[in-house]
């Protein structure tokens, strides 16, 4: 089973780190995307990639302050979705999606 988990993830092509138009936002971390959704009073978050303090480094190009993150909501637990919950993101409130 880890033979073809990683076999999968090699062949994986995620989106670079990019503005895709004023409100919406592509954060590159290693094999996985999260997106960042601006609002009036912060940011809102997809998933939060694999490691923090790359998703950190990725935001930082794009000048979006980690401390702006207001929510963070996961399609699924995973570690390539969920792993950059850490203190990296120091505000957010977590959502569950079964319950959103």
């Amino acid at each position: 089973m880890i033979i073809r988990y990683s076999y999968a993830t090699k062949q994986m092509e995620p989106a670079e780190t990019q503005a895709i138009n004023d409100t919406v936002f592509c954060i590159r971390d290693k094999y996985v995307n999260a997106y960042v959704f601006k609002g009036y009073e912060g940011y809102i978050m997809i998933d939060a990639g694999i490691k923090g303090s790359r998703v950190i480094e990725e935001m930082d190009k794009l000048n979006i302050d980690p401390a702006d993150i207001l929510a963070v909501v996961l399609t699924h637990s995973d570690l390539d979705h969920s792993g950059g919950l850490d203190d990296s993101i120091p505000n957010f409130r977590f959502e569950d999606h079964r319950k959103a």
